[in-house]
């Protein structure tokens, strides 16, 4: 006998099972968490296969079972089961006989973001560390499921693997009487590709890779746009554009990016919310469009912006008079949201021109350097970084714009900093690779992952 809202405390029918002929609908919800369990199940009868449960906080294990678990861009079957109990779920041991008899190891047990739920559709995510996996299991008929990984990997996905080449200029050669520019403030943030699929929620991807598992990395859910449905009027779209937080510094944007997807939406209700620029068009339509002038591209972000009005535009000043109040304005550091320079964007060009006040390069850290006998720092605290610049030719020290907290957090922990890219300036770079005072600006988070 069961009742409405759950099982009876009865003898179990099976192990974890009240009602061996009972199958619970699946709640109809959305963006809720639910727990995972995935347990290995060498059962007598019926040979290895693995057990699927999810729990949406009831007292019902919403079951299936399969032969084996999908890699991204795999689907395989899932037979669905009699409902099981919560208090079932983690369980690992033997059952002795009867139904189910055999070893069960509980293999996986997590929380989970379910973005839809109904009788006949679940579809959920895995933020495991800093990665983002995606599943939906599908009926098919009766009790026929379908476990499919739909996890976006370089094979399933067109997405650029580089950002363009940009030119640059020093920022007081800018010029503000050209009527052939635009330009717009140069955002401190991550630079991001964003996806356009008719009726499928808006994914966002790093053009990098992640060190653990060589895909591109997934910022789809540590921003809102995952939230948005692309309309089906612009077809297969697929922007450039920037991920950041209004008026902090690039590292407060790269710690929130590179957080945990959980972690990173609770740092932003302290931090600031991740939001978004689009620059830039690679395809419209369907249609490549990477090489268009500027002019064309700027008519279809505006027509991009009025459908999807949660894909911001730069702020473009177009006359002299506009020019010169948002050059004056990051010149002086008045600019709410940058202070690092701008970015012209020449009509009949496809390529943008960067100014930036200051000239910055990227340094993978190799190691640290002691602090010189005697200073305040000797025996507490790293007189310096070592690194190379893209990561190659020679070694560089890097004792200038430190504070005393990262001089001694890397004296404790030196090999946490090994792998990272620092963004420094430098009064010059000479041709064998070396720089003329070399100083730390920042962390360049979205050049590496944890």
């Amino acid at each position: 006998m069961l009742k409405m809202l759950g099982f009876v405390k009865t003898a179990e029918a099976a192990k974890g099972i009240p009602d061996r002929g009972h199958f619970e609908p699946i709640p109809r919800t959305s963006e809720s968490n639910w727990t995972l369990n995935i347990q290995f199940h060498q059962a007598n009868r019926a040979g290895a296969h693995y057990d699927i449960r999810l729990n949406d906080g009831s007292s019902h294990a919403f079951s299936w079972a399969s032969r084996s678990l999908p890699a991204p861009g795999q689907k395989v079957l899932a037979v669905e089961q009699p409902t099981h109990t919560k208090e079932y779920m983690g369980f690992s041991g033997e059952i002795a006989e009867g139904y189910g008899a055999g070893t069960v190891t509980s293999q996986v047990m997590e929380k989970v973001e379910v973005l839809e739920s109904k009788p006949d559709k679940i579809t959920f995510n895995r933020y495991k560390g800093g990665t983002v996996e995606r599943y939906v299991l599908l009926r098919t008929g009766g009790k026929n499921w379908v476990f499919y990984n739909y996890t976006q990997t370089d094979k399933n996905a067109a997405i650029p693997d580089s950002k363009p080449k940009y030119k640059e200029i020093k920022f007081d050669n800018v010029l503000l009487d050209r009527d052939d520019e635009v330009i717009a403030p140069k955002l401190d943030g991550a630079h991001n590709t964003f996806l356009l699929r008719p009726g499928k929620r808006i994914d966002v991807y790093s053009y990098r890779k992640s060190r653990k598992n060589q895909n591109r990395i997934d910022h789809s859910y540590r921003t809102d746009l995952y939230k948005v449905i692309a309309p089906k009027e612009l077809g297969n779209t697929t922007l450039r554009g920037e991920l950041f937080v209004p008026g902090a510094e690039s590292h407060v944007t790269g710690g929130i990016l590179n957080a945990n997807v959980y972690k990173s939406r609770d740092a932003q209700k302290t931090k600031g919310k991740i939001d978004n620029v689009v620059f830039d068009v690679v395809k419209f339509k369907g249609k490549n469009v990477e090489n268009k002038p500027y002019r064309e591209k700027i008519e279809m972000l505006k027509q991009i912006n009025k459908l999807v009005p949660e894909l911001k535009l730069p702020e473009l000043a177009q006359t002299t008079e506009e020019k010169k109040k948002l050059y004056d304005m990051i010149r002086d550091n008045k600019h709410p949201q940058t202070s690092e320079g701008v970015v012209i964007y020449k009509n009949e060009s496809s390529v943008p021109i960067k100014a930036k006040k200051v000239k910055d390069y990227d340094i993978e850290i190799t190691g640290t350097f002691p602090a010189s006998a005697g200073s305040k720092y000797d025996g507490r605290a790293i007189g310096g970084f070592l690194g190379k610049f893209e990561g190659k030719g020679p070694e560089i020290r890097i004792g200038g714009g430190l504070s005393d907290e990262l001089r001694e957090d890397a004296y404790n922990n030196p090999r946490k900093y090994v792998g990272q890219f620092a963004r420094i300036k430098a009064l010059q770079k000479f041709e064998s690779g070396k720089f003329r005072m070399p100083t730390f600006l920042d962390w360049r988070y979205e050049k590496y992952n944890k």
